[in-house]
């Protein structure tokens, strides 16, 4: 009687965690960026461009940015004058 060769099965590759999660990401952004805003408010672009990357979703994003930043922007600008 033959031995039939069994196959051997290969384990399914792990998908490598990330060391922190987009939330905690978040935290840091908001965490060093957000005292900055009160200065300049290009530090308001850089934190949107920031959160943008982390979440990975631009469309998403820009629709924040629209509805959340831009009148705080706008707002400024329009107190200097």
């Amino acid at each position: 009687m033959a031995n039939p060769k069994r196959r051997k099965r290969r384990k399914a590759a792990r998908k490598a965690r990330p060391i922190f999660s987009k939330g905690q990401v978040n935290r840091l952004i908001d965490d060093a960026v957000h005292p900055l805003k009160k200065l300049d408010w290009s530090f308001t672009v850089i934190d949107e461009a920031l959160h943008m990357i982390n979440e990975g979703d631009i469309q998403q994003s820009v629709i924040k940015f629209v509805e959340y930043s831009l009148p705080e922007i706008l707002k400024r600008f329009l107190k200097k004058k």
